[in-house]
């Protein structure tokens, strides 16, 4: 009885804090915020996630390249709960989140490169390897970006930093098909 009285107690607590009783869903012994009146930014994360890897191809508006990579890299800043918990849901969580950041990445330099939007691609890519630094296809995606552009300089500053990365990091270099797309600048 007495876990149950301080249960309420807390569920009160907390509505009260929170301003809106609606806000916090209660049922089973336990209790949850309610998504429509309640925002998270794991939750704000994985709509733009969902938005990145919506089809756009070549009709991309002018500048819907950028506007979508900026949500994702606002949104996306640290790994989740960087520092915070090694506990095993949360490394979960952070592999998961990161893969999902990355697939979207890919997506959106993807998008742009179709829809010519070059220097949304290059901002988005250079941010990401930063956030990323052993996403090799999005690496591949932003050297794209600087021949396109004709910027072969940066495309090979980008590879040189990539086979660092990998080497260091992993023991490996890139790709073939990496090396073979650097050597064509």
């Amino acid at each position: 009885y007495a876990a149950r009285a301080a249960f309420g107690v807390a569920v009160s607590r907390l509505r009260k804090l929170l301003g809106c009783a609606e806000a916090l869903v209660v049922g089973e012994g336990r209790c949850a915020l309610a998504h429509e009146w309640v925002g998270t930014d794991t939750a704000a994360f994985e709509h733009a996630v969902r938005e990145a890897r919506a089809p756009r191809g070549t009709t991309a508006s002018d500048g819907e390249t950028l506007r979508v990579a900026e949500r994702l890299l606002a949104l996306y800043r640290t790994d989740f709960l960087a520092g915070e918990s090694e506990a095993p849901w949360a490394i979960e969580a952070r592999v998961r989140y990161r893969g999902m950041f990355v697939q979207a990445v890919e997506h959106v330099l993807t998008a742009g490169l179709l829809a010519r939007d070059l220097s949304a691609v290059i901002a988005l890519g250079e941010r990401a390897i930063e956030i990323e630094p052993l996403a090799e296809h999005v690496y591949q995606l932003l050297i794209n970006a600087y021949l396109h552009s004709g910027r072969a300089a940066d495309a090979k500053r980008v590879f040189r930093r990539c086979e660092q990365m990998l080497s260091v990091m992993l023991g490996m270099p890139p790709s073939a098909e990496l090396r073979a797309l650097v050597a064509k600048a």
